[in-house]
């Protein structure tokens, strides 16, 4: 019995070292490709792939190639509320809330880009 029990352990635990096996390639995205700022607060990606970086610099948009920065427009009132762009939540609608320094909460529809 403790054979059988030793060689089931066995079997699971050399699972379990295998299955933790990952390659991972990592690519490093600095101000050099558009990133509005060197820190980063918080990563999100959104149901479409795109990824989304609350920076001190505002809100920024990465397709995998380009990014789209959106920041505090004091004429527009749908403009985010202030740059410091910090906690991102993405709701199951889609709908991305951004928690900024100074300025509250932010809704961001991605469909109008308001």
């Amino acid at each position: 019995m403790k054979k059988f029990i030793y060689i089931i352990l066995i079997l699971l635990f050399s699972g379990l070292i295998n299955a933790q096996k990952h390659d991972m390639n990592f690519e490093h995205i600095s101000v050099e490709q558009g990133l509005s700022n060197g820190t980063v607060y918080s990563i999100a990606q959104d149901k479409k792939g795109f990824m989304w970086f609350g920076t001190p610099d505002g809100l920024n948009k990465f397709d995998g190639y380009d990014f789209i920065v959106y920041k505090n427009d004091p004429l527009n009132p749908l403009s985010i509320s202030n740059n410091n762009a910090g906690n991102i939540f993405i709701d199951k609608s889609g709908i991305i809330w951004i928690g900024t320094w100074g300025g509250g909460l932010n809704k961001f529809d991605p469909e109008t880009e308001q």
